[in-house]
């Protein structure tokens, strides 16, 4: 077994950073942040460091919101661009992101642990030097001559890829370790699972599928939800594994594509961040198509890509 990302390239970085700013930039985009201060103090809730930090100020302060949505719009997508502003953006980018979450999930009631990976990773990339500098279709390793040196973002990409792996396969091992050790094996033998799957479908969201509703009375179809439930926790649990072993990881990513597509019609829960998130820090999709090809051949050198690792060696 090998990590991953032992060799990520400048590209691989570039293509997680846009992706990651640019989920930040989409959620303001589509979140009227300013809205809050309309709604009554009381129903704001603080959650996490907020408990300590008071936000109330901020919540009650339209102009306060708008300045703190366009903070992130602006900042993440300069960061997303990256170049010599990303040194100076990063930090207060990641900043008003960890606000901007803060007041949604004290307004909307609840952390959205679908969000919580691409938070870290906001913070992760802002802290690390070199991030800025990593460009699109740069695919060197490696000094070409003796009196070259890796540039920071070479230098860095096999560990910056590296800890929002580990952030991502976390958040779900992490997550499906709560559900076993709180709910215990009760949760997927007394009908929860097909109670919350019809509940959900039934309520208000951006989607409107009711494909959830119809496991209703049909008792093969509630126990067929139930043992996905079961197998995508297994899944969720084993996601650290992902990142070391190659075959295990194209079964990964597969899977976790679809259990996430399935949420959409089932139930009307998106988790489009992580499935962007798997895509980026999973695979090798998104390379130039002569780097993926050129991968294939490199098998000793590293481990497997996506594209190479259903007939290779475990990684």
């Amino acid at each position: 077994m090998s990590w991953f990302h032992v060799d990520a390239r400048p590209h691989d970085l570039a293509v997680l950073r846009i992706a990651v700013f640019g989920i930040w930039v989409v959620i303001a985009l589509g979140t009227p942040l300013q809205t809050a201060a309309d709604l009554p103090a009381w129903l704001f809730t603080p959650r996490g460091p907020w408990t300590v930090i008071p936000l109330d100020g901020l919540v009650g302060s339209v102009g306060w919101l708008w300045a703190l949505r366009l903070a992130v719009i602006v900042g993440g997508i300069a960061c997303a661009i990256g170049g010599r502003s990303y040194t100076v953006l990063a930090g207060p980018t990641a900043l008003a992101v960890l606000v901007m979450h803060g007041v949604m999930t004290g307004v909307g009631g609840f952390v959205n642990h679908a969000q919580i990976a691409v938070l870290y990773a906001a913070w992760l990339l802002a802290l690390q030097r070199g991030v800025g500098a990593a460009h699109l279709g740069d695919m060197a390793t490696e000094a070409t001559t003796a009196r070259q040196q890796p540039s920071r973002s070479a230098a860095g990409a096999p560990f910056a890829l590296a800890s929002v792996g580990l952030v991502v396969a976390l958040a779900y091992s992490l997550l499906a370790l709560r559900r076993i050790t709180r709910g215990g094996a009760e949760i997927y033998l007394d009908g929860s699972t097909g109670i919350m799957t019809i509940a959900r479908s039934l309520e208000y969201a951006q989607t409107s599928f009711r494909v959830g509703s119809l496991i209703e009375g049909s008792t093969l179809l509630l126990g067929l939800v139930a043992v996905g439930f079961l197998v995508s926790t297994i899944f969720e649990l084993l996601a650290p594994l992902a990142l070391l072993n190659s075959r295990f990881r194209v079964v990964w990513v597969g899977y976790m594509v679809v259990f996430h597509l399935s949420t959409i019609v089932m139930m009307n829960i998106a988790f489009l961040e992580n499935l962007v998130l798997i895509v980026v820090v999973f695979t090798r999709v998104l390379r130039p198509r002569g780097d993926r090809s050129s991968a294939m051949a490199d098998v000793g050198s590293g481990p497997l890509s996506i594209a190479s690792s259903g007939g290779g060696p475990s990684s």
